[in-house]
This record gives C-alpha cells, sequence and structure tokens, in this order.
C-alpha cells in the first residue's frame, strides 16, 4: 500500500512537540533547488520513502531544506508522527540500528546505484 502525506494545520516539525514522533528509516528519492530564485544553492525540496513497521512504505516530501549534502539515495532517518504515519518529517542522514529484511532488500540497490554514479563521475 502507498500513501502520500497528507496536508494538515501543522506545517513544520517544530509545531509539534518531539515526544509525538518516532524514527524509520528512509531514503531521499528525488531533490532539486527550490523554485524560489533567491535561494542559496543548497536550499532544496525533497521526496523520500519510509517504511512503517518495517514492512509499509509511504512516501513523503519536505520543501525548504537548509542542507547542503541532500542528494537522491541518501539514507536519511525520518520522523513520524506516532498518531499520524502520514506526517513525516526529514530528522538528519543516518541509518537505523534494526532495519528489517524488506527495508535492506529495498533500500540497498538504491544506495549501491547512487554510489556507482557518483563514482563514475569522479573518473
Amino acid at each position: 500500500m502507498i500513501s502520500l502525506i497528507s496536508c494538515n494545520e501543522k506545517k513544520s516539525y517544530e509545531e509539534y512537540d518531539e515526544n509525538e514522533f518516532y524514527e524509520v528509516q528512509g531514503i531521499i528519492t528525488s531533490e532539486k533547488r527550490t523554485s524560489y530564485p533567491f535561494d542559496e544553492y543548497y536550499v532544496k525540496d525533497i521526496k523520500f520513502d519510509y517504511f512503517i513497521n518495517g514492512e509499509k512504505l509511504l512516501h513523503g516530501y519536505e520543501n525548504n531544506l537548509d542542507f547542503i549534502n541532500l542528494s537522491k539515495g541518501l539514507p536519511i532517518i525520518v520522523l513520524v508522527h506516532k498518531q499520524n504515519e502520514k506526517i513525516s518529517f526529514f530528522g538528519r542522514a543516518g541509518v537505523i540500528d534494526n532495519l528489517t529484511e524488506t527495508e535492506r532488500n529495498y533500500f540497498k540497490p538504491i544506495i549501491e546505484k547512487e554510489i556507482e554514479k557518483m563514482n563514475r563521475l569522479r573518473k
């Protein structure tokens, strides 16, 4: 089952209590510069995939992130709301300790493909 993040009254992570969230594994599936012409080159809009309970794949997005090293294929920690799994935010780059087999099978080819692409560009 695939779902998209839904719009609601609260727009940013800062509007919530941090205790309302838990961490899951995610991966950036798309990144692009914002459309605002005066933003710095590293301000980006991203889309990401993440798993709930290690099995259910969901899709999320976040706009206007001010991080230099966000790129497609980057493993990230996603913050998911405890009461509504469709509310999610980029937490940080990284990998959680307890990936399920489903998560490993999904993320590994994406990460390897992006690493291979970066290695070709360096040559």
